[in-house]
């Protein structure tokens, strides 16, 4: 109860489920008649016959795996003491991510067995450490109605990606999915999301932007000379986001840390409108030149700010821009020495910090046109998704 009520890093919803169940707590059977699971230790078995074997109940040792993975990926690096540089040091940040339904075991069962070990621990033993964030989220329903396989009422993450792309889905279901409450999926929602926010606010600025510096400066990034007001302005503003995002990431406020960027956006964009880099006449005076500039410095940085959220349009940008930098390094899928699945990477450092930069101005864009996101097309998508979902009855 303790851990519960005071954590206040637990979503609103899920500390006042956990709480409830913890003032109603009695005795639970962690055992199950069933043919599969983990067996229960001998010593513990009710009886010498066969008809007497249990296994443990999954959500009772399932929370487990999260430290036995860990040692035995320790193991597996050649060090066994390696595991306690995250479970054991006060520095260390652990993060859960699941569904409502989930919660419960996170933050009720997890903390029950971290706490009994903690208490039988042994000398020269170490404690572990409590969970400290558990982000969890509420169900997305899909269509108005609930996800369900036997009605077909159900949209597949990998269907989703092949038809509209990861980033689309990924900025969708952050900025408008579950986080804090139920919410709902629904294919005209989704594009029109991209189309009026993605697309017109992010799209649009690279697209100008690049456009505009091939056009009037050869292709260079230009570096800025002058120092207006309204320019400073616009480049502290993405100062402040630098700021305030990281920290709603910190707390996994995604959404909340998305809705900060697109405004920021926003603002950029209105700058755009009213210093009009385009016309002739500020072309002509070196306005222009200078508004670019300063423009080049907001998308550098706005890019470093949406990696987290779109990270393959984020590696295209900074490719456009004449980068060669590797910002976003993509997860593989490899086998662990017995031959469990397992995500890793072969570069888990990207070459890029979460701060202010100023490495853009001087690099040549990349030659044609800087396309990032292409407008959806409500129509299409729902004739693929069609497509696809038919496909998946015939091969039942």
């Amino acid at each position: 109860a303790e851990y519960i009520n005071n954590n206040d890093r637990l979503r609103k919803e899920a500390k006042k489920m956990s709480a409830s169940l913890v003032s109603e707590l009695r005795p639970r059977a962690i055992t199950r008649d069933i043919p599969w699971g983990i067996p229960v230790p001998d010593k513990y078995k009710l009886g010498k016959n066969k008809e007497d074997d249990r296994v443990l109940y999954v959500w009772f040792e399932a929370v487990i795996g999260y430290l036995s993975a860990s040692i035995q990926w320790a193991q597996e690096q050649g060090d066994e003491e390696l595991w306690k540089k995250w479970w054991t040091k006060n520095k260390s940040e652990s993060y859960y991510f699941m569904g409502k339904d989930n919660v419960p075991f996170h933050t009720i069962i997890w903390p029950a067995l971290i706490s009994a070990k903690n208490h039988d621990v042994r000398d020269g033993e170490v404690l572990l450490l409590y969970p400290n964030q558990i982000a969890s989220t509420g169900n997305m329903n899909f269509n108005g109605g609930k996800l369900s396989t036997s009605r077909g009422n159900v949209a597949y993450i990998k269907d989703m990606i092949d038809i509209v792309g990861p980033d689309a889905l990924r900025f969708y279901l952050i900025i408008a999915g579950p986080e804090n409450s139920d919410a709902n999926f629904s294919i005209h929602d989704l594009v029109t999301r991209t189309n009026t926010e993605l697309v017109a606010k992010w799209g649009n600025m690279v697209s100008r932007t690049t456009n505009l510096i091939q056009r009037d400066c050869d292709g260079i990034v230009p570096e800025r000379k002058m120092n207006e007001e309204k320019d400073n302005k616009l480049l502290e503003k993405v100062r402040e986001a630098y700021v305030s995002i990281g920290e709603c990431i910190e707390e996994s406020k995604f959404s909340r840390a998305l809705k900060i960027a697109m405004d920021t956006l926003a603002y950029g964009n209105k700058y755009i409108v009213e210093e009009e880099p385009w016309r002739a006449e500020h072309v002509e005076s070196g306005r222009s030149r200078e508004v670019l500039a300063t423009l080049a410095l907001f998308v550098e940085n706005m890019n470093t700010i949406m990696t987290p959220f779109i990270p393959h349009s984020s590696q295209r940008i900074s490719q456009a821009f004449g980068s060669t930098k590797f910002i976003s390094p993509m997860p593989r899928k490899t086998k662990s020495s017995d031959s469990v699945d397992i995500l890793t990477t072969d570069n888990p450092y990207c070459d890029m910090k979460w701060e202010y930069t100023t490495e853009w101005p001087g690099q040549k864009l990349a030659n044609g046109k800087a396309i990032i996101f292409n407008k959806l097309k409500e129509s299409e998508i729902i004739e693929k998704f069609e497509k696809v979902q038919l496909k998946r009855k015939e091969n039942k």
